[in-house]
């Protein structure tokens, strides 16, 4: 399983999840983004899911790819 820090997450899914949206390594593991020693990203937290499948995060949460 690909392990990547918030910052990595973001960047790759275009998302501007904050700590407080997913659920963090408690020990600092390497980075398959940014090869660097991070705490990294397990999963996203429920009421992230759900928000994102009843469409109450708006455009603000997703960063535009131009």
């Amino acid at each position: 399983m690909a392990e990547f820090c918030l910052d990595c997450l973001n960047r790759l899914e275009g998302t501007c999840y904050t700590k407080w949206d997913v659920s963090l390594s408690w020990s600092k593991d390497i980075c398959e983004g940014c090869s660097q020693l991070r705490r990294t990203v397990i999963c996203l937290r429920k009421r992230t899911i759900r928000r994102q499948y009843l469409g109450l995060y708006d455009d603000n949460h997703r960063k535009s790819r131009k």
